[in-house]
């Protein structure tokens, strides 16, 4: 089990986890928990139980973050972030595609920007809608991003992907190698297959019974002389 507490909400504005000592981050916590109320206590436990649930139909959804490629799996390289942007950015209906000369940077810029719905920049926390994969489409259900409308908050907290290790993520993108649009995040449901309609079964051959007439010989057939059960049989009788 995971018994790691998270500190992230006490944070200052401009702090993050890995430069703030942990004892700075831990007296805060505790100095605030002495401060108070159950009120206040009530009111918290409410807050937790709610994000739980949130969290909890965001992963039996897949519903996605910013720059997500999967369900808590953020894109790890320059061509899937760029994917996971350009998806946004077209379920928004309002914002062009990858723009000629725009890095990166600029495009992931944009896309958080636009996703805060003029929240960016003016302080606080923000809010932004889930991105549902299936139906490339934003839902009600989202992220509560800590201190995310504060200033600055996107230059200090986006990382570029993995693979830009010489600063390509302040390239220009080329929109070359870009398709049109593409049904990102659609299920790809194949055509059902035509199946091989099998033949009818042939009949069952049907057993014909010489017609038994008198022979050339003047006699009758064999068959006058069978017992008469027999004959019955042959004449359809059971």
């Amino acid at each position: 089990m995971n018994n790691k507490v998270d500190y992230t909400p006490w944070l200052k504005p401009g702090e993050t986890l890995e430069l703030t000592p942990i004892s700075r981050l831990r007296k805060r916590a505790f100095d605030a928990r002495q401060r108070m109320t159950e009120a206040d206590r009530e009111a918290l436990a409410e807050a937790r139980y709610e994000q739980a649930q949130e969290h909890k139909e965001h992963e039996e959804r897949g519903l996605l973050y910013f720059s997500e490629l999967t369900r808590n799996h953020p894109a790890e390289t320059l061509k899937d972030e760029v994917m996971c942007h350009r998806r946004f950015l077209r379920a928004f209906q309002d914002q062009p595609d990858v723009q000629q000369g725009e890095s990166l940077r600029q495009l992931a810029r944009r896309t958080w920007i636009r996703w805060l719905r003029g929240q960016a920049e003016i302080g606080g926390d923000a809010w932004a809608a889930a991105f549902n994969p299936k139906t490339r489409e934003f839902e009600f259900h989202g992220f509560t991003i800590r201190n995310g409308a504060e200033p600055g908050f996107f230059d200090r907290d986006w990382r570029a992907p993995a693979d830009c290790q010489n600063g390509e993520e302040d390239q220009p993108i080329d929109c070359s190698v870009l398709a049109d649009w593409p049904d990102f995040g659609r299920i790809n449901i194949p055509a059902k297959a035509k199946l091989a309609v099998a033949p009818p079964p042939a009949p069952a051959p049907v057993f014909e019974f010489p017609d038994f007439r008198p022979s050339i010989w003047g006699g009758y057939s064999t068959r006058d002389h069978l017992p008469n059960d027999a004959r019955n049989y042959l004449d359809g009788a059971r």
